[in-house]
């Protein structure tokens, strides 16, 4: 597949299955995870073994995409398991990217990666180390703040993210998105109040090039995920993610 090439949705004639095609993943916990989810596109055409046992149902609700459904799976214990997705394979066939949901953690060590303990807090610094090194959604940051009476600066120069969202007492303030990262919060009262910052995530580390040496080439396209020599790498490259310095506030 490239960009030359016509969309598969263009193609009306009919297809030949041409055999059958066994994608082989294999998934090593250092936890019981009771509820996994396997999200993938062509779910209806997809048959789905865990450990050598076929797994049924239907395809659920949908995630990240309406093409992408997800699909049920026996719980995890700990220790390794062996997950085969095999599909009937045509000229219009894709073999897309398979992702693992459900409440857990992820440790990655070099070119492995194994589920641990669900992430109920974070420090700041780069989440994708404390266990989050896929996560693909927003995450929320909670602080305290001794109120003056007096106005108020939130500064937050280091952040890997969109956007960040501020609430005081659960009222949204504002925004931090460009340069100088800084925030007016008004003239907070005296006493202690609640500072929430929401770094809105992306999907770099989910849907990106994490095997690529180089994690800002100058374009993005097909061949950035089929790469070699020293644009490859089978270890995981990931991308620093949410708040990576402490804020600071100003009077």
């Amino acid at each position: 597949r490239g960009g030359k090439m016509a969309q598969p949705w263009t193609d009306s004639n009919p297809v030949t299955v041409l055999g059958t095609v066994q994608l082989k993943f294999v998934i090593r916990s250092d936890v019981r995870v009771a509820k996994p989810v396997l999200a993938l596109e062509e779910s209806t055409r997809a048959k789905i073994e865990l450990d050598g046992k076929p797994v049924s149902g239907s395809p659920g609700a949908e995630w990240v995409d309406p093409c992408m459904r997800q699909m049920a799976l026996p719980a995890l214990e700990p220790g390794e398991h062996t997950l085969i997705v095999s599909l009937p394979y045509t000229r219009r066939t894709n073999l897309e990217w398979h992702y693992l949901l459900g409440d857990f953690g992820v440790k990655v060590n070099g070119r492995e990666a194994f589920l641990t303990e669900p992430v109920r807090a974070l420090a700041i610094g780069n989440w994708a180390d404390q266990g989050l090194p896929f996560y693909a959604g927003n995450v929320t940051y909670h602080f305290k703040l001794a109120g003056q009476g007096q106005p108020t600066l939130l500064s937050i120069p280091q952040f890997q993210s969109p956007l960040l969202s501020v609430a005081v007492d659960g009222k949204k303030v504002g925004r931090i998105a460009f340069a100088p990262y800084e925030l007016e919060l008004g003239s907070p009262s005296t006493g202690e109040h609640s500072v929430d910052v929401t770094a809105f995530g992306n999907r770099a580390n989910a849907f990106g090039i994490v095997h690529h040496t180089n994690q800002n080439p100058p374009w993005y396209g097909p061949a950035a995920w089929r790469v070699t020599g020293k644009d490859w790498t089978y270890d995981y490259n990931l991308r620093s993610m949410g708040i990576l310095g402490a804020p600071v506030v100003k009077r």
